[in-house]
């Protein structure tokens, strides 16, 4: 599947007729069972919906035994079910810890019988609801060598800032305020090279599955891989054609995609940064006035950017 809804999960349809061999990774069953201990009772107790409980027991008790086949049909239905409840609204914590254990559950399986793409497609999944770090890390650093990736040339992408719109040189509604405290810090980062060279991003990130915002106004939601990102509507929209505006937005990709946080360090800040997120859109993106309750760092790495900004008062 190249397109899915920001909450996607697999049906019975997409289980293989019958069970591979299940070779089991040790990292991942021994990571899985000190989340057992450490989330399963808490978030059966607060969930209230007994068949959900029941699917990801079975997923953790699939785990120990070593059934990878289990493990997929099992934490795709805890999965599944926290898809569903999701869908409706935030509800309990609870909801999105049965989401992120049940793909994680289902990852593990997936890696088991050979599916490494649908392992390392459940882990972003559950990456990108919150599943902790150091879990996501694991799952990462042992799927990923698994993975084929994509070789393919560029293209390398080169930008002049286009003039200013008339109204982007209008005056504004209210009173517009020179942005005021920038750092001009002269950056030797990798990624001012490598982010350009499309072809490199593919290889890092075309398996990777990330959320995208469709669209302009009436935003819809999205998960798709990088390279159904890349396919589907930047190179499009690059060469012109008619696509729709899609935007990688306040994502916090380097959370999972660990291999791109080399391309860059944090600049000295008097203070500590607590997150990096990452933007990456086609032209058109539009951003609504807004603001944020802690200060930003901000740096474009390809591209440019129109940003008008206000007084507070």
């Amino acid at each position: 599947m190249a397109d899915e809804d920001m909450f996607a999960c697999f049906g019975d349809d997409e289980l293989p007729a019958s069970a591979p061999q299940s070779t089991f990774s040790a990292v991942l069953r021994a990571k899985l069972i000190v989340a057992e201990k450490e989330y399963l009772s808490g978030c059966m107790e607060d969930l209230g919906a007994p068949e959900a409980s029941r699917s990801l027991k079975e997923a953790f008790s699939a785990v120990a035994s070593q059934d990878g086949l289990a493990c997929i049909r099992h934490g795709g239905a805890a999965h599944g079910a926290a898809d569903t409840r999701l869908r409706d609204g935030w509800p309990h914590v609870a909801w999105r810890e049965l989401y992120c254990l049940g793909a994680l559950c289902a990852a593990a399986g997936y890696d088991a019988t050979g599916q490494s793409e649908d392992a390392m497609r459940m882990t972003d999944m559950a990456a990108i609801l919150g599943a902790p770090t150091p879990l996501v890390r694991a799952f990462v650093t042992e799927i990923e060598p698994r993975i084929e990736k994509a070789l393919s040339a560029g293209p390398v992408l080169s930008f002049d800032r286009p003039p200013l719109r008339n109204d982007e040189l209008a005056p504004a509604k209210g009173k517009a305020t020179p942005m005021s405290g920038v750092l001009h810090l002269d950056l030797k980062w990798p990624a001012f090279d490598r982010w350009r060279d499309l072809g490199y991003l593919r290889q890092q990130l075309g398996h990777r599955w990330v959320p995208v915002e469709l669209g302009v106004g009436e935003i819809r939601e999205s998960m798709m891989s990088f390279g159904a990102f890349l396919d589907t509507h930047l190179l499009p929209r690059l060469a012109g054609d008619k696509a729709d505006v899609a935007y990688v937005a306040q994502h916090g990709l380097f959370d999972h995609v660990f291999n791109l946080a080399a391309d860059f360090t944090c600049p000295p800040t008097p203070d500590e940064v607590e997150k990096v997120n990452a933007w990456i859109g086609t032209d058109g993106t539009v951003t609504p006035l807004h603001f944020d309750s802690y200060d930003n760092y901000f740096v474009q790495v390809v591209g440019y950017k129109f940003v008008r900004t206000y007084a507070s008062s």
